[in-house]
């Protein structure tokens, strides 16, 4: 009886049909992968994340493998990156606020050749921490109860792309990427006599490794005097991802433990990209569009949509001998549109961003410190959901060093 009474209560586990407000991230981490982080250093998130036709002499691009090789002056990069977001959420009745933070990746960029390089590195692919409370549960068994869902784990993923020149000004490069991490989903059931207290622990163990390719081409056309083009693409096929999903209930001293076999996939994705730079101005322009809507595998909730995003970077480049400090520092600015992957109850939603970010030089450009700050919106308050606005600060340290080289006596 006691076995039957626990697959009652996993019974009740049931898709998250509405959103209410989060104390410990997104309310949309509860849904899919969570919020999608975009595979960018603090550098280019100054630009809007706008990276795919973008080759910085100083600032490791990781978003485009084929501008790996695009560093000079220095034979290795170290980049750390960290945040701390405000995220302010309302719907129609009531407005809350959350704080977070947290380191956001590591990279490490080390040249190998004069046409080659190579990075080395983790980040965050997703979020998926959450805290909230739906009080509005009916079963005709047990009657009215409550259930807090909470959210922890995430999904990281390792990295190592290689940047090599095929020919003059045409450069090539793939990455491989290993993910990594869990998807935890905790629900517990409170405010019924029979079922109080009781816990649904759902966990998924992702684990995948897949391959990104990009291109890029460097222009310098004659109307352009003192500067060039570049334009860029990236390529990421669609993978399939094998999961593992552990699902235990927990009930006074009795428990229940069940496995299983799932599949998450990430759809197949393009990038194109061009900038333009010009003496110590460059302005880029990105377009991406993820596959997300060939992917079926998602609850009545939610549907997955084509996410198609645009983004607009401008950057005034530091003059990296003048005497003047805020002469050396590297100024930049960037905003972004996208739709979500999600279409959630029938509604769908847009996200966007206004970004400016500061590269401030330490010991003549040996160390440069990445300060950015992001207003970000997410969401709507349509059909009872979730309208976001975050603002972010992000802090991020590059240490560059030069090994090999003969200092020149005078």
């Amino acid at each position: 009886m006691r076995i039957l009474f626990l697959i009652f209560i996993a019974a009740l586990w049931l898709p998250h049909e509405l959103l209410s407000q989060s104390y410990s991230g997104s309310a949309y981490n509860i849904y899919g992968f969570g919020t999608l982080q975009t595979p960018t250093l603090s550098a280019f998130s100054g630009l809007g994340n706008t990276a795919v036709g973008v080759r910085s002499p100083v600032n490791v691009n990781i978003t485009n493998p084929a501008a790996t090789n695009a560093v000079q002056g220095y034979s290795h990069q170290f980049d750390m990156d960290g945040y701390f977001s405000v995220l302010k959420q309302s719907d129609k009745d009531s407005e809350g606020t959350a704080y977070l933070g947290g380191l956001q990746g590591m990279n490490f960029w080390f040249r190998t050749s004069a046409r080659n390089a190579m990075t080395v590195g983790v980040k965050s692919f997703s979020r998926t921490n959450y805290s909230a409370t739906d009080g509005n549960n009916f079963s005709p068994d047990i009657g009215n109860y409550s259930v807090l869902y909470q959210g922890t784990g995430g999904v990281s993923q390792f990295y190592t792309a290689f940047g090599h020149e095929l020919f003059k000004s045409f450069h090539v490069g793939v990455r491989y990427n290993f993910m990594f991490g869990n998807l935890n989903d905790t629900q517990i059931l409170l405010g019924n006599s029979y079922l109080d207290s009781a816990v649904v622990d759902v966990t998924e163990y992702v684990r995948k490794s897949y391959l990104e390719v990009g291109a890029q081409y460097e222009l310098t056309p004659g109307w352009l005097s003192f500067g060039k083009v570049v334009v860029g693409v990236t390529y990421k096929p669609v993978t399939q991802i094998n999961t593992r999903i552990r699902e235990l209930v927990l009930y006074n001293s009795d428990s229940l433990l069940s496995e299983d076999e799932g599949s998450l996939v990430i759809p197949e994705s393009f990038g194109y990209g061009v900038s333009f730079s010009w003496k110590r101005m460059m302005l880029a322009a990105d377009m991406k569009l993820s596959k997300w809507d060939e992917v079926r595998d998602v609850s009545t909730i939610e549907r997955y949509v084509d996410q198609q995003g645009y983004s607009l970077g401008f950057e005034i480049l530091p003059k990296y001998n003048s005497q003047r400090y805020f002469d050396r520092v590297d100024y930049r600015f960037g905003v972004s549109l996208s739709n979500y992957y999600l279409k959630i109850k029938g509604t769908s939603f847009m996200e966007s961003s206004v970004n400016v970010g500061l590269g401030l030089p330490v010991k003549y450009g040996a160390g440069v410190i990445n300060l950015g700050y992001q207003y970000h919106l997410l969401g709507t308050t349509k059909n009872n959901l979730i309208r976001e606005v975050t603002n972010t600060i992000t802090l991020g340290f590059s240490i560059r060093e030069s090994w090999f080289r003969k200092p020149l006596n005078y």
